[in-house]
């Protein structure tokens, strides 16, 4: 049957207007046969309105093309409207597709859909199918519609309202509740495929779930190139969304290749697993290539599970982001690489502005992050931001308070409370890692306390940072209530664990840390430090124990002979409350535990240590400096603002020695 209409089979002028009103029919059709531009009108050539009526189809048939309730709609058409529809369908059939309950192929220059009804429908079938609109190349305004208890089986791109749309689409005031779709390709609930700029506004998707081997969102499926999106007031609620071959999966968007921007959503109770591969799964966006903008939205109470790369709160794996006031609450994300609790994965610039993470468990075998997994970008600037009760674990490699592993990065007036970390590498209470690359690290203004850092291996845990492979500025940060347990890691410090570069520490304090670390370096400032400048900084009501070179401002200083005009300052600096122990072996001071090099400086001034405690297991224990290679030693003691006072300082005591000199012990 070709062509074929219950009502009128073919609409042959382009001129002419059809129009249905106050129609209330039921069709049930059960035939060996097949179908093509079938319903109450099967092919419209002109303009065409449908409105207040109650259609129910039921059809079993082997091929079917083009049905709805106008199967086709050609393009010589310019305008279609359906207007307070009430509609249900019982589909099935073993070939064909682009068929939909209302309209199958949408080719109208322009078309209106008001108030749509659909309940209780059930497709079962092959191709593209749109609970609406099956295909659509159409200018498609949908507004005021609902679409309840639809289960949809279909093997191509599948949407509970649109299947697949070239042309622009703009959906507002739209429900979509208890629906299960299913499909081999590209499954959204409002649109599957989008090779068209869309627009969604105010929408609620409850109590459904959506399945497939392509990408798939909650709302878009895949958005194509060169196309805009913009999203406003989505709303999600107990949904399951599971991609089960390599793709992406997120609650509002699945892979986009557009410029987005998502605003004012929220999502909660929502469970999305990414299985076999691929990369991207998040609570909003899933994989965005070009750019995208997250404005004012909150998950709460997500499961993210995936076996693939690039896990986030908010999103998995981006290019160009921004995310401004956006929350994640009380969440769990697992991932095989990159897992944070905004973001899984930047692959270039991103900007976070005044968001937090809450409460959340961030997993994954490598790069693990309360904001950020991996950032390895060309700048994240990060400020306002905060991650509060997290639990953050990377079995293999990195995991940090605010960033797993990070480029160049500017961080201000961000700030991290009761942590735990888990780390089989670097850990660190904002960051775990800085990688070797162009640019810089500023952080400024940051607050961390109550956290637990604990390193399996590997090397360095610091209170901010890990590892330090580029140039470093940290001003004004407060650190209180630190424990750091290191297994193997060398370099555990109070605000930086290992420094391979020129660090900057400035006005930050360090109060109640403890340090228990069975390897070498550990420091109440930094642990292992190659060129350092302390300022204006404090260690007070501390513990600092490892194997060896503890010191209670710098546990070791690299030996570099690269950088020769160079000095490593310390000035203005307090050590107070502290006991510092080398339980192991040797080298212990009350600020330097061992200085190695013998070609850079070291300038020690206007600095406190009063009620220290010092004890090195063998050798080499000083009220100041444990042990330096320094021929020229370099502590001052004179001078207007080079004044080093010792106070009650508990005496520097080895098994076998006593060294009371007031600058080293050896």
């Amino acid at each position: 049957m070709t062509k074929s209409g219950l009502l009128l089979g073919v609409q042959m002028s382009a001129s002419s207007q059809v129009i249905i009103q106050g129609m209330c029919a039921q069709f049930t059709i059960d035939a060996n046969t097949t179908f093509n531009s079938f319903g109450i009108v099967g092919y419209a050539e002109g303009n065409i309105t449908v409105k207040q009526a109650y259609i129910i189809f039921n059809i079993t048939a082997v091929t079917v093309n083009y049905l709805g309730v106008v199967g086709n709609i050609s393009s010589s058409s310019k305008q279609s409207s359906f207007q307070d529809l009430f509609l249900q369908q019982q589909l099935q059939y073993t070939s064909g597709g682009s068929n939909s309950a209302l309209v199958g192929y949408l080719y109208a220059q322009a078309s209106t859909l008001y108030n749509i009804q659909l309940n209780n429908s059930l497709q079962n079938g092959t191709g593209v199918y749109g609970g609406f609109i099956a295909l659509s190349k159409s200018d498609v305004q949908i507004k005021d519609s609902v679409a309840n208890n639809s289960i949809i089986v279909s093997t191509g791109n599948t949407g509970a309202i649109t299947g697949q749309s070239v042309i622009n689409q703009r959906v507002q005031n739209i429900i979509i509740a208890n629906c299960f779709i299913n499909s081999s390709q590209y499954v959204g609930s409002v649109l599957g495929y989008s090779d068209s700029d869309i627009t969604i506004q105010n929408g609620d998707l409850l109590n459904s779930t959506l399945i497939s081997s392509q990408n798939l969102g909650g709302y878009i499926g895949i958005i194509q190139i060169g196309r805009q999106v913009q999203v406003f007031n989505a709303n999600s609620s107990n949904m399951i969304i599971v991609s089960v071959t390599a793709c992406s999966a997120g609650t509002i968007i699945g892979l986009s290749n557009a410029n987005d921007s998502v605003s004012g959503s929220y999502t909660k109770n929502i469970n999305i697993s990414n299985l076999n591969g691929g990369a991207g799964s998040g609570s909003i966006i899933a994989y965005s290539v070009v750019n995208a903008s997250v404005v004012d939205c909150h998950s709460e109470n997500i499961l993210l599970n995936s076996t693939t790369r690039g896990t986030g709160g908010i999103i998995g794996w981006s290019n160009i982001l921004i995310v401004v006031d956006c929350s994640v609450i009380n969440t769990q994300i697992e991932s095989s690489l990159a897992a944070g609790g905004i973001s899984g994965f930047q692959n270039n610039k991103a900007t976070i502005i005044s968001c937090y993470s809450d409460y959340n468990s961030i997993y994954s075998i490598a790069y693990a992050g309360g904001i950020i997994g991996n950032a390895n970008i060309t700048l994240t600037q990060i400020r306002n931001t905060s991650s509060v009760n997290c639990n953050v674990t990377s079995t293999s490699s990195v995991a940090g308070g605010i960033f797993g592993i990070s480029s160049s990065v500017i961080m201000d007036s961000c700030f991290v409370n009761y942590l735990s970390t888990i780390s089989g590498a670097q850990s660190g209470g904002m960051i775990g890692i800085t990688v070797n690359s162009e640019g810089s690290i500023i952080i400024q203004n940051v607050t961390v306390q109550n956290i637990n850092l604990h390193c399996l291996n590997g090397n360095s845990v610091g209170s901010i940072i890990g590892i330090v492979y580029l140039d470093t500025v940290i001003n004004r940060a407060n650190i209180y209530n630190v424990t750091i347990f290191s297994t193997l890691a060398t370099g555990a410090g109070g605000v930086v664990g290992y420094s391979l570069a020129n660090v900057q520490m400035i006005n930050c304090a360090v109060n109640n840390l403890n340090i228990n670390s069975t390897a070498a370096g550990s420091g109440g400032i930094i642990g292992y430090s190659n060129i350092t400048s302390i300022v204006n900084c404090s260690v007070t009501n501390s513990v600092i124990n490892s194997t060896s070179s503890s010191g209670g401002i710098m546990g070791y200083q690299i030996a570099n002979t690269t950088i020769i005009d160079s000095q490593t300052l310390i000035q203005n600096a307090s050590v107070k409350n502290v006991s510092l122990s080398s339980v192991t072996t040797n080298y212990c001071g009350g600020f330097v535990g061992y200085y190695v090099s013998s070609i850079h400086d070291l300038s020690i001034k206007g600095s406190t240590i009063s009620f220290v405690a010092i004890t090195s297991k063998a050798l080499q224990a000083g009220i100041v400096v444990g042990k330096s290679l320094l021929t020229a030693y370099s502590v001052t003691n004179s001078g207007s603002d080079g004044v080093n006072t010792i106070n009650n300082v508990v005496q520097a005591n080895c098994d076998n020695f006593i060294f009371t000199s007031n600058v080293k012990g050896c």
